[in-house]
């Protein structure tokens, strides 16, 4: 059946492109409000959402009337940990349920508001929409944005900020289907299922996994370029553009014409997410990955609608969240979060969600449009039967390097996962050291935890394990062991020096069957380069030479700039036979002579 779940496209709103201004912010910066005043300022029933741990609050507005949506009083059955006993009850606390997933996920010192009700959007016996979520507002040039001229959406921009940029207004809209309830002619009779437990019966739609989905739009998980024209939106980057970039040209989309950005966007295959984080957290994918560890975006002639380009590709598996085509129960944001930190969010350990069913009335909203949405396909898994459960640790990958504080080690699980209450992760120095926990010893959803190597032997191996138990107390140990390599040079510069008027260079040994990385850096700029080699296109162990010069000719492999926060150069050779030692030089030019890397905002004495 197409079943859609998908962003809410930026130029999608009440209102015209041509009503949308920018207005000045109180402290500095400029946001756009892509919705009326209505739409913005209409506040309904309230639901306070505060995350363990974090200290994120997500507050729900529902935006529903009386006798609808949120407010439904049909009588319904508990079901799958959801102690509702009406229709509306049971939205209510799977909506509080996905919110708190998320707050236990980023971190915010900012309130972040979600507008939600339920509408009869697009349905027949074949094909529906779901529903669309994304941001009110979007913001740039802010008090704290670590991009000029740079489009953020406001839930990301109030928490970089550290204040509500857009106050008493939404961050979030989103609407869902409310004719796929009880209705045999929309679906074939499939319904929501508002259990918790990932456990919805004959085909039925796990209301949770959307509800995360279309929030993850809303924070942050969709672009503004007009996907037709190529255009940015009222002419700026936006911060999740300046991580996609097209492989068969080798350029990002910053550095792109318009015409380039639209033919980009039905490149399927070449349009990447090349984000740091998601680089590094990607090694457990098995399809949808570039061997530069890019992975790749939804990309399909024609586009899509309101899909294209803001989802991670169909090809990738395992399957995630924030992919276009609903394939079944999901509650695990997974790369999602990686993406989010390349963004700027603040990532939190996550805590299991503890649902609360508190609801206080206030005014009654205003009504808004219904929207109008595309509709795509998508894959009804086959339910697994319930039994005894076996995880693997399926990040990091085997033969990995690893550093730093925050290694995500995260387990693949072969069975439903509603029947599992925790799993244990350990480590210990291979082949035979004693097993140590990681984190808490009943790590609980969404079973992954951060893994702090900062402290361990460069260069050693170190084994990885995970322990599942079940509801029932079934105890089964992981099918295998995945052994990495602490590399304090992996993530990190490799050379802090003042690099201005001298030579510097560092040598490393590249190995064949490991993504090798190199760095250099100059520690009173804070700007660097970064050389990459992906695993399997070495022939051999071998030296490689980074050299900063003035004058550089390299004829291979293509220059990504990422000036981010920790800004530097990324250097990634798609291809190569290395049989001896190879040199890579950085150039630059400044031909009017004022001191900036021609084309940057770079001192030239950074390189």
């Amino acid at each position: 059946k197409s079943i859609l779940r998908t962003d809410r496209p930026f130029w999608w709103t009440d209102k015209k492109k041509s009503e949308m201004t920018e207005e000045p912010i109180e402290g500095g910066g400029w946001s756009v409000n892509l919705w009326s005043e209505t739409e913005t300022k209409s506040v309904g029933r309230k639901m306070t959402l505060t995350a363990k741990g974090t200290g994120t609050t997500i507050t729900i507005i529902n935006a529903d009337g009386p006798g609808e949506g949120f407010n439904d009083s049909t009588p319904a059955a508990p079901v799958g940990g959801n102690s509702g006993t009406t229709i509306g009850q049971q939205r209510q606390i799977a909506f509080q349920y996905a919110a708190d997933i998320w707050a236990n996920l980023i971190v915010s010192s900012v309130e972040i508001l979600v507008s939600a009700k339920f509408d009869p959007l697009t349905c027949s016996a074949s094909s529906a929409t779901l529903g669309s979520a994304g941001p009110s507002t979007v913001t740039r040039d802010f008090p704290g944005a670590p991009y000029s001229g740079t489009w953020y959406h406001v839930a990301l921009g109030s928490s970089l900020a550290g204040t509500d940029l857009s106050p008493g207004n939404p961050d979030i809209n989103a609407t869902f289907n409310s004719s796929i309830d009880n209705n045999d002619s929309c679906l074939a009779g499939q319904n929501w299922y508002y259990g918790l437990d990932m456990n919805p019966p004959g085909g039925d739609n796990d209301f949770v996994s959307v509800l995360l989905h279309e929030m993850g739009h809303g924070l942050g998980f969709s672009t503004f370029v007009d996907k037709d024209t190529g255009e940015k939106f009222l002419g700026y980057n936006d911060i999740y553009m300046r991580f996609l970039e097209d492989h068969s040209l080798g350029l990002a989309w910053t550095a792109m014409t318009n015409g380039q950005r639209a033919a980009s966007t039905v490149d399927t295959g070449d349009l990447h997410f090349t984000g740091p984080t998601v680089v590094s957290d990607s090694a457990g994918l098995s399809t949808g990955r570039h061997a530069s560890g890019h992975v790749e975006m939804f990309a399909p002639n024609p586009v899509q609608p309101g899909s294209s380009v803001s989802h991670f590709s169909t090809t990738v598996y395992p399957n995630e969240l924030m992919e276009p085509y609903y394939t079944g129960p999901n509650h695990d944001p997974g790369l999602a979060v990686s993406l989010f930190d390349d963004l700027g969010w603040t990532i939190a350990t996550p805590e299991t969600p503890t649902p609360s069913n508190t609801w206080t009335p206030t005014n009654t909203p205003t009504e808004t449009p219904t929207p109008t949405n595309t509709n795509t396909p998508t894959n009804t898994p086959t339910p697994t039967p319930p039994g005894e459960i076996c995880v693997a640790v399926g990040v990091p990958s085997l033969g990995q390097r690893v550093d730093g504080n925050r290694v995500t080690v995260k387990a693949d699980i072969d069975t439903p996962i509603g029947n599992l209450a925790h799993v244990r992760f350990q480590y210990r120095i291979s082949p035979a050291g004693s097993w140590t926990d990681i984190g808490s010893p009943d790590t609980e959803f969404p079973y992954y935890e951060h893994w702090d190597v900062s402290g361990l032997v460069d260069e050693q191996a170190y084994d990885l394990r995970s322990i599942a138990q079940n509801t029932q107390g079934l105890d089964c140990g992981s099918a295998s062991v995945v052994t990495v390599i602490v590399d304090h040079d992996a993530g990190t510069r490799d050379i802090y020096e003042n690099l201005s008027g001298d030579d510097h260079r560092k040598t490393e040994v590249v190995s064949s069957s490991i993504s090798n990385q190199i760095s250099a850096g100059d520690e009173d700029s804070g700007f660097a380069a970064r050389i990459t080699i992906p695993a399997g296109i070495v022939s051999a162990n071998d030296n490689l030479n980074i050299e900063f010069k003035d004058n550089v000719d390299f004829t291979s492999g293509h220059l990504d700039d990422y000036n981010n926060l920790n800004g530097y150069f990324q250097l990634s050779l798609d291809s190569a036979s290395l049989t001896g030692n190879m040199t890579v030089r950085f150039e630059y030019e400044d031909q009017d002579n004022n001191g900036i890397v021609d084309g940057t905002s770079i001192p030239e004495d950074a390189l």
